[in-house]
């Protein structure tokens, strides 16, 4: 499959986040980046590996990819031609923010 379109606002937060966890502990933003990457390269080989989103509407196949030992997922929008990653959103702060990005 190819790989994931990436919403514009999902990079923005990707990189927040890697920006924010470096300045906090220096290599971890990186380890965070590292993650992402992998993340992406998992989706596109194998996109219906994780889990449905349980806050995803009805008739909408949303995946979670949950990055390892970190609370953050990666939301991907699943559909016989196109992936999209819709958001990198952390596991428990502002729960379905990333809905409207589904129209």
């Amino acid at each position: 499959m190819q790989f994931p379109v990436i919403h514009p606002e999902a990079e923005e937060e990707v990189g927040a986040a890697v920006d924010y966890w470096e300045l906090r502990s220096p290599g971890l933003g990186n380890d965070l980046a590292l993650q992402w990457m992998a993340a992406l390269r998992t989706i596109q080989s194998n996109p219906r590996l994780h889990p449905l989103a349980d806050d995803a509407p009805i008739g909408e196949e949303v995946r979670n990819y949950l990055l390892r030992g970190l609370s953050y997922r990666v939301i991907c929008l699943v559909e016989d031609s196109e992936l999209m990653v819709l958001a990198f959103a952390h596991t428990k702060r502002r729960p379905g923010y990333w809905l409207a990005r589904l129209t």
